[in-house]
């Protein structure tokens, strides 16, 4: 456990740092329908189908958590049918009420909990296509290294550097990796790769690096439905 010494612990008070404004922001937009399913028929009848559908399963799972707060407030004003109610629902999360602290707990910690979902996913899916290619499974293929070579065996050095060592997926695992273990205080690593993400020395996540995440680890999505897979035995 790394011991941080009292003077340099962050000054960190969630509610003060990142307070959102614009509850549009969290309306974050998935990916056409059509092309989740060009990626289910890739691999349909593949050994890769049923990773495929848990990663569709858990980055649903991580999106709604990720718009939660903008849905909710939207459910709200349906649910009594008048309109502007959702903007005062929101104004009350984010600005007024003895429920301020906690209410910006839970938008700003949606956030955080999705990050670490989208990525758990998608890493869970890239060694899941390694065993579904090799036809066997991979017990060891939990670390940086073991990862890296799985997948090489698997497809080759090449398309390991797309879709494990890429820049774009080395960003993410790093933030996400200090957002787990180290309770979101970066790295000095991560700071350098990362410096739009820390504020007050603290990783603090936002509707917009959501959205991020999502457009770096999708096309790499689509590279591992793309490959070719054996059939599934019955």
């Amino acid at each position: 456990m790394t011991t941080i010494p009292s003077d340099d612990q962050p000054k960190f008070i969630p509610h003060g740092l990142f307070v959102p404004t614009d509850r549009a922001d969290f309306n974050i937009p998935w990916d056409a329908q059509q092309n989740w399913e060009r990626r289910h028929n890739n691999v349909k009848g593949t050994t890769a189908e049923i990773p495929f559908g848990m990663l569709a399963l858990y980055w649903k799972y991580a999106w709604s958590t990720a718009r939660s707060p903008w849905l909710m407030p939207e459910l709200f004003e349906a649910m009594v049918k008048r309109e502007g109610a959702a903007d005062k629902v929101w104004n009350m999360l984010i600005g007024g009420g003895v429920t301020i602290v906690e209410t910006t707990y839970f938008v700003v910690g949606t956030q955080v909990l999705a990050y670490s979902g989208f990525y758990f996913a998608y890493e869970h899916f890239l060694v899941s296509c390694c065993e579904a290619r090799l036809g066997r499974p991979i017990p060891d293929a939990i670390g940086y290294k073991q990862i890296k070579s799985a997948v090489e065996t698997a497809f080759n050095p090449g398309f390991e550097r797309q879709v494990w060592s890429h820049p774009d997926v080395e960003r993410i695992r790093r933030i996400r990796n200090d957002l787990v273990h180290r309770s979101g205080i970066p790295k000095p690593e991560t700071s350098s790769i990362a410096a739009d993400v820390v504020i007050e020395r603290h990783l603090q996540i936002t509707p917009n690096d959501i959205k991020e995440e999502m457009d770096a680890l999708t096309p790499r999505i689509d590279l591992l439905t793309s490959e070719k897979y054996p059939k599934a035995t019955s």
